[in-house]
């Protein structure tokens, strides 16, 4: 279950020139140091401050030593300096934030640093003021569920249900079935029909303190497996009951992907993979409704290639697009499961929300690295993915990724994560798209990013894990793939009859919603 939790952001209140008066001198000129920063800082991120000396004479001596950022005040216990840089005139100081309090904080920055041997200090400093915001944190959910793994042997179809409600049909033993959360009492009633038009099953009633009764025979012990809390019975003959309701298969609209355009402009969705080549238009405050063949589909991509005229391609690195990636098995495959995820590892250029058209499970990885399995319920009211971070542009969120790209890594100097059009924001290239472009498809450093090579693995592609794309993407969106293996964050598995929806929300600056 998505819960809201407060991440801090700081803005710099002012930027004040720090004159600094060394203690001799020829009395010529004046030397000065000024401090800068961002604007816009977040939790978790990486952000700079500059301090950058003025009227250091026609000798550099000694050059510049000793840079020091000075952090006083409530929020200094939490901002923290992971690098220090020099160059022939400034101090670059790289800043990472790790509040997650709800308070708001104040922190007092100044900067002192030697040059030719001369120590100066400043007089004046930046006032920064912590304040809240409110995003989706990319945690498993806290929450557990209950989970009925029918026994081998089981006669399919089987039905579960609790009072009148349908809880399951069920075609397969490959099928989870989940009932309800954990904290929650509640009975199932599990039935089965037989040939001659009588049933056979039993009951199971669950409650808060994770006990479990009824009249299933060799009822488990329930064990915690990620949040999925399973329990089954044992194999063999059922009981004859009488069911509280006759069961009835439940009757299924066909299947479609429902792309929803809040904007008032167009938008161009573009359908590749899987044999496809294509594209569709969805009006401005229109719906377009993709149909999912009975046959299914496999690895379907669909990149959200342009709002009006804005197409995804007019950047120096490729396409930066947001990204659906979508595979249906057969409708007559009851063995198998849908898989969907939304992708940002190109880039986005557009806040959305993605969801079940009805409320339903999807499953995934618990953790990186670990295939255990767990569950979440997703409705209109709980996406199951989502870019729409709050008091923050999507230009902004992209201007705080270049700027902490260029402290992490100094090949990125020359290069700009901003994609431009008609000189405004169209979107954001990741660290990957940029690297294949920049340094080359076969360099070190996007096979870093794009986690090739000997980098090929969860365990060894941890440059890209570790970047600040990937960082401000999970601290800023609900499970959007940020990197090649984010799998486990952003891959999801569903029930072959669901329907989805994508719900573009926003247009880039310059161009109307």
């Amino acid at each position: 279950m998505i819960r809201n939790k407060q991440v801090i952001f700081l803005s710099a209140v002012s930027v004040f020139s720090l004159t600094l008066l060394g203690c001799g001198g020829d009395g010529s000129s004046t030397t000065a140091l000024s401090l800068a920063g961002t604007t816009n800082q977040y939790y978790n991120q990486s952000y700079t401050y500059t301090a950058t000396f003025s009227n250091l004479g026609s000798t550099q001596g000694t050059g510049i030593t000793n840079c020091t950022l000075n952090i006083s005040g409530d929020a200094s216990a939490y901002l923290q300096i992971v690098n220090t840089q020099t160059t022939a005139n400034q101090c670059i100081f790289t800043v990472k934030d790790s509040n997650t309090t709800t308070t708001n904080l104040l922190a007092s920055l100044s900067a002192t640093a030697t040059y030719n041997n001369q120590s100066y200090q400043s007089n004046n400093n930046i006032q920064v003021s912590a304040h809240n915001i409110q995003v989706n944190p990319p945690q498993p959910g806290t929450t557990n569920y209950w989970r009925l793994d029918f026994p081998s042997g089981t006669a399919f179809p089987s039905y579960v249900y609790q009072g009148q409600k349908l809880i399951a049909y069920v075609e397969s033993l490959a099928q989870p079935v989940f009932l309800m959360q954990t904290d929650t009492d509640g009975s199932f009633q599990i039935i089965t029909p037989k040939d001659n038009g009588t049933y056979q099953g039993c009951e199971l009633t669950m409650a808060t303190n994770n006990s479990i009764s009824g009249s299933c025979p060799g009822i488990s012990t329930p064990q915690l497996s990620g949040n999925e809390l399973n329990v089954s019975y044992a194999a063999g003959t059922l009981p004859n009951i009488t069911p509280q309701v006759t069961p009835t298969p439940p009757s299924y609209p066909p299947r479609q992907i429902v792309f929803m355009n809040n904007l008032t402009l167009p938008v161009t969705i573009k359908v590749t993979g899987g044999g496809q080549n294509n594209s569709f238009t969805v009006n401005g405050q229109s719906n377009y409704n993709y149909s999912i063949p009975d046959a299914g589909i496999s690895s379907y991509n669909f990149q959200i290639a342009s709002i009006n005229t804005r197409n995804v391609s007019d950047g120096t690195y490729g396409e930066y697009a947001t990204l659906l990636e979508v595979t249906y098995p057969a409708i007559t495959d009851i063995h198998n499961q849908a898989n969907i995820d939304v992708s940002m590892v190109n880039g986005y250029n557009t806040r959305y929300n993605f969801y079940p058209q009805a409320g339903t499970y999807f499953t995934y990885d618990f953790a990186l690295g670990d295939t255990t399995q767990a569950v979440a319920y997703f409705d209109e009211k709980i996406p199951a993915s989502t870019l729409n971070p709050l008091n923050i542009s999507l230009e902004q969120l992209c201007q705080t990724i270049d700027s902490g790209m260029k402290a992490q890594q100094s090949q990125f100097n020359s290069t700009n994560f901003v994609a431009t059009s008609s000189s405004s924001f169209a979107g954001c290239y990741s660290p990957r798209s940029v690297a294949s472009v920049a340094f080359g498809s076969t360099s070190d450093i996007f096979n870093q990013y794009g986690c090739v090579g000997s980098y090929g693995t969860p365990a060894t592609c941890t440059t890209g894990a570790n970047s600040s794309y990937v960082s401000n993407i999970h601290a800023n969106a609900f499970r959007g793939y940020a990197y090649p293996y984010d799998d486990w964050f952003a891959d999801y598995s569903a029930d072959r009859h669901t329907s989805l929806v994508f719900e573009i929300l926003s247009a880039p600056n310059g161009l109307p919603n």
